[in-house]
């Protein structure tokens, strides 16, 4: 339609300008785990927390619904063009370690797989993780649902979680 032809356009002069990655028209049957499902018009692919923040942000300023995405492990896209812009998460990717006197720390982003998360933990001579190295999801997806494998759960190893509300909005939890 006309007006959704608009926000098209608004939205990737807005993405352009505020150099957040993105692929028009993205083929998601070829990238998904069971390889269906349509084309998508925007395919956004932020690096870091503040360009998430930016995009929901606009979005919500612009009247415009989207969807998130992880791994797309556990996700089936319908066929057909898809409209509404999707966020991706895989290059939010960071891990990192941090001692204080609690003990160690694991940070990560939301699109850090699941199997690399229990890896990590294991390289470093911790315990406990082993059974979550088969789930083939990403941490964000995994705390949402409570991953768990083995009698291992995600769950177990989060002390908080910060999260972005519809408004762009950050909260920890």
């Amino acid at each position: 339609s006309f007006l959704m032809k608009d926000k098209s356009d608004l939205l990737s002069e807005w993405l352009d300008t505020n150099k957040i990655s993105y692929k028009k028209n993205y083929e998601i049957k070829y990238y998904s785990w069971i390889k269906a499902g349509g084309v998508i018009k925007h395919y956004i692919t932020p690096e870091t927390i503040d360009q998430c923040v930016k995009i929901v942000k606009f979005f919500k300023n612009n009247d415009i619904n989207f969807y998130i995405f992880g791994n797309q492990s556990n996700l089936i896209v319908r066929d057909g063009v898809i409209i509404t812009p999707i966020i991706n998460l895989n290059k939010m990717n960071k891990i990192s370690f941090e001692e204080d006197e609690n003990g160690v720390n694991v940070i990560c982003d939301s699109g850090v797989s699941i199997p690399r998360f229990s890896k990590n933990i294991i390289k470093r001579g911790f315990t406990g993780t082993e059974g979550l190295d088969g789930i083939p999801g990403s941490i964000g997806g995994g705390v949402c649902m409570n991953a768990s494998s083995y009698g291992n759960e995600l769950c177990t190893y989060l002390r908080s979680v910060r999260v972005i509300d519809n408004r762009g909005n950050q909260q920890d939890l």
